[in-house]
């Protein structure tokens, strides 16, 4: 086992029991002999990494060159770099639009996992009091720099602050204590609030034509690779219910496009398995969606 990796029982059940989904790598570092094991629950179904990165040596693997998430119109950009944030920027405006179908009126939002800011920034156009989460030192800077009130930690939030949205855009797979931060959330989140999450889906079309080489696995930095199942069975343990789904096309094109580059696949390959991801997201299901975007409120008749 890798220095400073933790065994763990599933996040979701408890189980001690589980298959090999898959064996991996480290993108940023394909000449390391390392590889990381992706089980799946032999009760529920859920897909993890286990041994997964020890709380403190997980920091150590987001320290890379052009981790995306962290890359900021303040910086100097490569062309990769600009090709995201034009992604990045174009999504901002479909996320507030699918968002306003739930929440008009300006309010309280709280999006956890910020990294620089823009998604809070575009919304402080509209008036909402934004507030931020961010565990990187540079990246929660940045934000700040932006009039943004911004926590290191989720479990920083005062109890009595609470939020009319809830955001975590590709940011759950990431989280280490995963039911202590759904938990707190719940807390955090109104009544009549909305839960807004984004996460790769494990069940995509390319997820499966990609395999090892599916950019969205990024261990050992994803610790978690959700299904429309079990994602739910994670929120119903906080009477937390999804009322709605869908994807985003962008997302789409950036997994496949980032996953040829892994693959180093020729285009007409490349082009025919996103041809095939497009077909069965849009004309099958979403359930083949490289990425899913679930909209989350509270059952309160349980309480």
């Amino acid at each position: 086992m890798i220095q400073g990796f933790e065994i763990i029982k599933c996040p979701i059940c408890g189980s001690e029991k589980h298959d090999l989904h898959l064996k991996t790598f480290d993108r940023f570092a394909e000449e390391c002999k390392d590889e990381f094991e992706i089980v799946k629950c032999s009760e529920c179904n859920f897909i993890f990494l286990n041994p997964r990165p020890g709380i403190d040596v997980l920091g150590n693997y987001y320290d890379v060159d052009g981790y995306d998430p962290f890359i900021s119109e303040d910086k100097e950009q490569s062309l990769r770099d600009k090709f995201y944030m034009a992604l990045r920027n174009y999504n901002l405006s479909v996320k507030h639009r699918k968002i306003k179908k739930y929440k008009s009126k300006p309010g309280k939002i709280l999006d956890i996992g910020c990294a620089t800011g823009e998604f809070l920034e575009n919304y402080q156009k509209y008036f909402w009091q934004c507030t931020g989460v961010e565990v990187d030192d540079g990246a929660r800077t940045i934000a700040k720099n932006k009039n943004i009130k911004v926590f290191s930690s989720v479990h920083g939030i005062p109890e009595t602050e609470k939020f009319d949205i809830i955001t975590m855009w590709h940011v759950l797979e990431h989280v280490h204590d995963l039911n202590e931060t759904v938990e707190k959330i719940r807390t955090l989140l109104k009544d009549d609030g909305i839960l807004v999450i984004a996460v790769p889906n494990i069940e995509a079309y390319d997820a499966k034509i990609y395999k090892q080489e599916w950019v969205a696995l990024d261990t050992p930095r994803h610790l978690y690779h959700y299904s429309i199942e079990t994602i739910q069975k994670l929120f119903r343990k906080y009477n937390i219910k999804l009322i709605n789904k869908h994807t985003l096309l962008l997302d789409n094109l950036y997994n496949n496009l980032l996953s040829k580059q892994l693959a180093k696949t020729g285009f007409i390959s490349f082009g025919w398995t996103l041809l095939g991801s497009l077909l069965k997201t849009y004309l099958v299901s979403n359930k083949n969606s490289s990425s899913l975007v679930y909209y989350f409120t509270k059952e309160l008749n349980n309480e």
